[in-house]
């Protein structure tokens, strides 16, 4: 439920975040009005929800081999407190 959210990923991946950028606001919105009593009734549109490309990207494993991403992303909300990794590394590791 926050109102600005940090996107971190390889800068080879912009683009594709960039291109559904709108559809997952959307869908966030919508989550918020049908499953948050608070936002009950509200004109999703009226939920406030700005998302950030941010201009420091993940390693990627072509420059890295070592520390590299294959993929996925990073966000981060109230200046960097609240971290939520969804790279496909992280899920990897979650699932050995």
């Amino acid at each position: 439920m926050e109102q600005q959210v940090f996107i971190r990923c390889r800068k080879e991946d912009v683009a594709i975040i960039e291109s559904i950028q709108d559809e997952a606001i959307d869908t966030y919105r919508n989550l918020i009005v049908s499953e948050v009593k608070r936002f009950a009734g509200k004109d999703p549109s009226s939920i406030p929800c700005k998302i950030i490309m941010d201009t420091k990207y993940l390693e990627s494993i072509e420059d890295n081999e070592a520390s590299g991403k294959i993929g996925g992303m990073m966000l981060f909300a109230k200046k960097g407190r609240i971290v939520c990794s969804q790279t496909l590394d992280d899920r990897i590791d979650l699932v050995f």
